[in-house]
């Protein structure tokens, strides 16, 4: 039992020692609070301390067959709240002539209001890994 204990104290001390040389988001605060769909009222947060990440739309990919379906949940945060557009990717057998409409779609979510940066959430197969690296090279 103390060895374990020993060992989550260890891990929490080395989180939180640890800081990045350079910050990759130096324009965010360092809490970001996340809202996946659901109505979510974070108007309550203090912008200067906490930004969000919120699910911004899902894009399907079956094929060559690219469906995008925008948040249908209402949002309402502080204005000047750091905000990380996320896009969830689902695909089925991807093929090549759907890349540039699913790019479209991951970059459709970068004109809402308040969008600083973009987050893109997708779980590849081994087998879809050409085509999301295809994707996030034509989207950066």
């Amino acid at each position: 039992m103390r060895v374990i204990a020993f060992a989550l104290m260890a891990t929490a001390v080395l989180a939180l020692a640890y800081r990045p040389r350079r910050d990759p988001l130096p324009e965010f605060p360092r809490i970001m609070i996340w809202a996946w769909e659901r109505p979510e009222k974070l108007d309550f947060i203090d912008p200067r301390q906490v930004g969000v990440a919120f699910l911004a739309g899902t894009v399907r990919v079956r094929g060559e067959v690219v469906t995008d379906r925008p948040r249908l949940q209402p949002l309402l945060v502080a204005p000047g709240t750091a905000m990380m557009a996320v896009v969830r990717v689902e695909s089925e057998d991807p093929q090549p002539s759907a890349k540039i409409a699913v790019e479209h779609a991951i970059l459709d979510a970068t004109e809402l209001q308040g969008v600083r940066a973009l987050q893109i959430d997708y779980d590849a197969k081994a087998s879809e890994r050409n085509f999301y690296r295809g994707v996030i090279q034509d989207v950066r």
